[in-house]
Order: C-alpha cells, then structure tokens, then sequence
C-alpha cells in the first residue's frame, strides 16, 4: 500500500504519527493516521512486539467509541500501523481550552462522554479469543490523554500499546509498572495481575477531572501521587462543585474505591446508570450535538488546521505539526515566547539535506539551435594566472617547528616571508644536542628580533634529593658563562665535570651565537630528531655531581613554631575560663537584680 504523508501530527523519543491518505489499495483515497517507530527503537525486539500487540488488538476491537486499526504494512521508510484518522482533539486539550475559556463542562455533556467511554471498555472488556475464551483485555493508562473526541461529537479509545491480554507477545515484567501515575489504580501500582476494574479506577479520575477541572490527588512528583492514592481519601466533589446531582456523584466517588471489590462489577454497570440519568433529565436526544457544539467552541484553531492539512498545504516538512500547534496556543495563553526547536524530520524519513529555498530569477529562454543565455562552453573562460611562489633553499627533511612540518615550496608571494639566513651543514650522525636534550634549528623560518630574548644564564632548578647545587651568580652581558660555573664550583667544593675543564666557549657561553643569545634566530627548539641544524660545535652537558647530603636547616625552629601555634590558644583559654568562674556575677543596667538574703528571725 502506497501512502502521501499530508502533514505531521506528532513525533517523540519513540516515534511518530503523521496524517497521510492511501493511493491504491483497498483503502485508496481514504486518510489514515500512521504510527512509525522511530529508526532506534524499531530495532528493539520488546518494542517491535508491543507494536504489534497494539496492532492486533486495535484490529480486533471494532467498535465505534475505539480508534480502528486500518492497515498494517512495511514501506520504504518501514514498519507503519494504519489507525482511523480522528478529526478532533483530546480529551486533555478538551479540558485545558474550557477552563482557559472559562466554560466548565456540564452535566450533561460529562454523562453522555462517560457514557461513550464505558461503551469502549465494554468492547474491550468482553474481548475473546477465536474459541470464545474472554482475553481479559484490559487497557490499563486509560487517560484523557488517550481519549479522543471528534469535531462531531465522538468519543473514541486510542493506543492500547501497553494493554493487558493473555494472548499479547510482550507483558510486564515482575515489578514494572504501566500508565501513568496519576490515574491508576491502587493494585495496578502493587505487582501482579489486575482485572477491568483497574480502568474502572481511572475512568473514575477522568469524570472527577471533568467535572472539578482537577485531578483528585495533585501530588507533583510520581511517587507522592501514588502514596496519596493509596492512602487518602479523594476530596469531595460536592464540596468542589456545589449543587452537582448526586447521581454523578455516587459513581464517581464509587469508581474511586482502593478495593477493587468495592467498585462496580463492569463497564456495562456504569453505562446503564448514565444513560438512564440522561434519559430522565430529557438529554438523550441531541446529547451528541451539543458535545459537537461545545468541542468546535473550544478548538477552532485545530479544526483549521485539519482543513490545511487535508488539502494539502502542510506537505513541507517546515510546516507546523499538530502538536507544535498546541504549544502554540499554550505560549500564547501564558505570555511566554520561546524558540522554536528546529523541526525534526518524521520517523524513518531522513533528514533533509537540502539549503532553505532562495530567490531565483528567471532563466532566458531557449531559442533556435544557439547556446542558451549566460551559458558558457568549456574552455572559453581563461584560466586565472598561478599565484607567484618563491622556492625556499632544498633541505634534506622537513623542518619542524614544535612539530608542524614546512614544505620546501610555500605558496606564499614572495618577500612576505624574509629568507633564513644560510646556515652551516648538518650535524653528524650523532646530532645536536641541545639543553636537557632538546633539539635546536640553525635555521628558523621567523625573523630575527621576533622573540625576545631569555634571560642569561643557565635554567635554575631544584637541589637534588639529599644534595645541594653550586650557587652560579648571574653572569653579565658578553661575560664566560663556563668560567663562571667552574668557579663556584670550585669555591663549593665540587669536582669540576670533563664539559667544564675545557677553555673553549659552548652550549652555556652567552657569548656564542645561539642557544642563550637574543641576538640570533636560532635560539627556536624543534622536536624532530635529525632536522636541528646549530651554528656551533655540539657537545653535551655532563649533569652536575651531587654533593654529600647535607641535612636541612630550620627543622627545630619549624617545630617550636607549630607548637606555639598549638599551647597559646590552649592557654588563652584556660585562662578566660579561671578568670570567667572566679569572678563575682557582674551588676549593671539590663540584668537582674539578685535576689536578697533571707533575713535571720
């Protein structure tokens, strides 16, 4: 079956429903709203099971106040479930637009919609199998969220997706819990099985609902609303709504019982009680009109956009969606404006890819056997001249300046970019060994002068463990660094390194031109082995030979420090205290006098 998708109804974390119209098949030309699962979850085997329970059961239930399942079938995109397109809008919205217009629901239009909705729960109730055994369907998140009532007056049951059957693929594991808090009946929140008097429970929430415009228990947080319903008491509707029939509120406050046992037996029960007030009352004959009258007063803008859809002007995928028309009007009524999140493309559906549409202009047209307008051969154009390049001296491996490789050919113009200097040959084998044995480029692509220069002198550093370091003063400009480290090491005591004993000047000589000297562009630290190229000899500096330990001076007066840190509050205290119980109670404005002494007979 071949389906055009009209316009998106809803979509979530677990799929969506769309508004399409079948184009061949049996159902040619009809309209349907389609479930899909989402691409993730359409993988899960418990989720494709649940579809399918749905489906089966949806299919079997054929009656006017339950949503019929349509079509089943697998496209390009997918699973989808065909389910009978309600042209309406839920009971919940139902409820919010009536309070918000400030036209509660009467009587009678509360009867004839519980009247349908026990007219669902029969047929489901009384469900059985192909050998007349009952199923024991039961719904079990019976909602007004679930409940859908048509533009012309019609009640109908939706998504039996986690409904209780004996004969359905998936069911609940030991502990897990299905609907939704709020509505719920006592058993359904305890494990084990529940019967149909689990939905008659939440058929009672949904009358209280809409005749007080709230739910009985308004507990925020899921746990505390399951505790109240478990514990307490609803409140009283006569108390809520004064001068309401009793009738209504006998099976109401009925349905409400925590024992199953205490409410009624069936659906049916409640039906007939319903439909004999409304008889008695004169309201059976035009109950439905007036529940189309009072649906169509409080949801005009959804009816229009059932109108758009069907003919087909919400085909694009940025058009607003059922539920985002909702939101809408929610905004709208509390004031608030907030950004719309970009719309998501419907389930199975890829996202499109496509730049939102520009201005065009008109395209000449196309006359006799010449070339079109602004159409040009190949070829004909010429071809841009090539960038001016300069090539850099040929080195035998990439430089690398803190790893970032430069090739021998730059695009850059010339004399953007001065030349490095010429430089010596690379080193030997062996390579230059720098500081700490850090690598050191002879030749540096930045300019001279571009980083400031370090200060002179070797890097200061922490004293060995157990030793001590000889104290260097800091050298002058154009001053022997070797010399003066020999020195203090000789003053200290330390037997000079071989690096050292020599007189020739090398890698700490501050008067060399290179690794400490701001007067040179070679002072830039590479990291690839081999690509260094020094202006000087490279030889490597022996690490200084610790010394004897020495042990560490100010131990004691540390100590003395802490415990005086520690016995002056102590005192100070102790002394407060002496001094606080030692003293005569004080006398003087705002204390009690003492009292006198008794006076001798």
């Amino acid at each position: 079956m071949k389906l055009v998708t009209l316009a998106e109804i809803a979509s979530g974390g677990m799929g969506s429903v769309e508004l399409a119209r079948a184009v061949d098949g049996r159902l040619a030309g009809q309209l349907l709203a389609v479930k899909r699962l989402n691409e993730p979850i359409a993988q899960d085997p418990d989720f494709v099971a649940m579809f399918l329970d749905e489906a089966w059961m949806t299919y079997a239930l054929n009656h006017p106040n339950v949503a019929a399942a349509l079509a089943w079938a697998t496209d390009e995109r997918g699973q989808f479930l065909g389910i009978e397109l309600v042209q309406g809008i839920s009971l919940a919205r139902l409820i919010k637009e009536a309070q918000a217009n400030k036209e509660p629901f009467a009587e009678r239009t509360v009867a004839f919609i519980g009247s349908q909705i026990c007219a669902g729960l029969i047929a489901a109730h009384s469900l059985t199998g192909t050998t007349g055994e009952p199923l024991g369907l039961v719904h079990r998140d019976l909602s007004p969220a679930n409940l859908l009532v048509s533009f012309d007056g019609v009640v109908k049951i939706i998504d039996f997706g986690i409904a209780r059957a004996e004969e359905r693929i998936t069911h609940t594991r030991t502990g897990q819990m299905k609907g939704k808090p709020a509505y719920m009946a006592p058993e359904q929140q305890r494990p084990g099985t529940v019967d149909l008097r689990a939905d008659l429970f939440s058929f009672g929430v949904c009358m209280f609902e809409l005749l007080t415009g709230r739910r009985p228990w308004t507990q925020k947080g899921a746990f505390d609303v399951m505790m109240a319903i478990a514990t307490t008491e609803p409140p009283s509707l006569a108390e809520l709504r004064p001068n309401l029939n009793p009738d209504l509120v006998t099976i109401v406050h009925k349905c409400l019982q925590k024992k199953p046992a205490d409410r009624y037996s069936s659906a049916a029960e409640i039906k007939a009680l319903l439909d004999d007030w409304l008889v008695k009352k004169g309201f059976a004959a035009d109950d439905q009109k007036s529940l189309e009258n009072f649906v169509i007063r409080n949801s005009a803008p959804q009816l229009k956009w059932f109108e758009r859809a069907i003919a087909g002007d919400l085909q694009k995928e940025q058009e607003l969606t059922f539920k985002d028309l909702e939101e809408q009007i929610d905004e709208a009524r509390e004031g608030k404006v907030k950004k719309r999140p970009p719309v998501r493309p419907a389930a199975g559906r890829a996202p499109s890819m496509r730049p939102p549409p520009a201005a065009t202009q008109p395209m000449a047209a196309y006359t006799g056997d010449a070339q079109p307008t602004n159409v040009v051969a190949p070829g004909a154009l010429p071809r841009p001249a090539p960038l001016p390049t300069t090539a850099f001296p040929a080195v035998d491996a990439p430089v690398g300046l803190g790893g970032t490789q430069f090739m021998g050919n730059s695009p850059v113009p010339s004399g953007s970019i001065p030349p490095p200097p010429p430089g010596p040959p690379p080193p030997g084998p062996g390579g230059a060994v720098g500081l700490g044995g850090t690598q050191f480029l002879g030749a540096s692509p930045l300019p001279s002068g571009s980083i400031p220069p370090p200060p002179m002198g070797p890097p200061p550093g922490p004293p060995p463990p157990g030793g001590r370091m000889a104290s260097i003063p800091p050298p002058s400009p154009g001053a022997n660094v070797d010399a003066l480290a020999a020195t203090a090491m000789a003053s200290e005591g330390l037997p000079l390194p071989p690096n050292l004993s020599g007189s020739s000047p090398g890698i700490l000589s501050g008067s060399s031109p290179g690794i400490l000297s701001g007067s040179s562009p070679n002072a830039l630290a590479g990291s690839s082995p081999g690509s260094a190229r020094s202006p000087f000899e490279a030889r490597t500096v022996a690490p200084l030979v610790p010394a004897k330990p020495v042990a560490p001076q100010g131990s004691a007066g540390k100590i003395a420090l802490i415990l005086i840190m520690i016995f002056v509050p102590l005192i100070g205290l102790g002394v407060g205290a002496w001094v606080y119980y030692s003293s005569p109670p004080a006398k003087g404005p705002g204390l009690a006098p003492a009292a006198p002494a008794p006076k001798k007979k």
